[in-house]
């Protein structure tokens, strides 16, 4: 199993109904594409102060490597970063991992 972490900084004055839609979205993408197992989102809630401005994620686990590979250049995963990411975010960060 692969575990797909990903890490949003909004782009200052974001409306919490697009990071909604964002969530909706990133979600429905796992009826949609073969090997995703579940996808988790939420805002950090950390009171270390270590989270350098990033302020919502998801994790979303995939079957393997090859379904995470083929989610990467799905047309509805690009088509969710094109349409709800790329207009409100102001950087994103993705770490992925083999959950042993």
């Amino acid at each position: 199993m692969i575990n797909h972490v990903v890490l949003f900084k909004f782009k200052p004055d974001t409306p919490e109904d697009r990071i909604e839609s964002l969530y909706k979205n990133i979600s429905g993408l796992e009826k949609k594409i073969y090997g995703i197992e579940s996808v988790t989102f939420g805002k950090n809630n950390n009171p270390e102060n270590k989270n350098h401005g990033f302020s919502h994620g998801f994790i979303m686990q995939f079957k393997d490597e090859e379904c995470r590979d083929i989610y990467l250049w799905h047309p509805e995963h690009k088509w969710v970063a094109e349409n709800y990411v790329r207009p409100i975010a102001e950087d994103v960060l993705a770490f992925d991992y083999e959950v042993k």
